[in-house]
């Protein structure tokens, strides 16, 4: 759970946001953090309601698809919001190592802190069946 009061989160985006710093936040599974969470990514969000730079993506309790609901997310969506089908796969990187992002429209490379913590989620969730 994350600690601190609304207060604290609701000006830390505002900070962020004066700093034009975008952020888009996961929450994995702890309902607790929800709504702190929402108010940081709220309070940091430069752009309109219709094209936000910040986003905020609640990955429910005992979801077994964690990277459906991802991919889905605007977090994961091309700047120009392709849907997917649409222009080429981005998921270039190692052929043959990265088949878990095979598909999607994300270059592990690009982001390796997101592609360790998506490949950590699908081994919890194959351990776990």
């Amino acid at each position: 759970m994350v600690k601190g009061t609304d207060e604290e989160f609701e000006e830390l985006g505002m900070r962020l946001k004066k700093n034009n710093v975008a952020i888009d936040v996961i929450n994995f599974a702890n309902p607790d953090n929800v709504g702190r969470l929402q108010l940081l990514v709220n309070a940091a969000n430069d752009g309109s309601e219709a094209s936000p730079n910040c986003h905020f993506l609640d990955v429910p309790m005992g979801c077994s698809h964690i990277t459906d609901v991802m991919i889905t997310s605007p977090i994961l969506q091309p700047e120009d919001n392709a849907m997917p089908g649409g222009g080429a796969n981005v998921g270039g990187g190692a052929a043959g190592a990265d088949d878990i992002f095979a598909g999607m429209r994300f270059d592990p490379d690009m982001d390796p802190e997101l592609a360790m913590a998506i490949r950590l989620s699908m081994e919890e969730a194959k351990a776990a069946e």
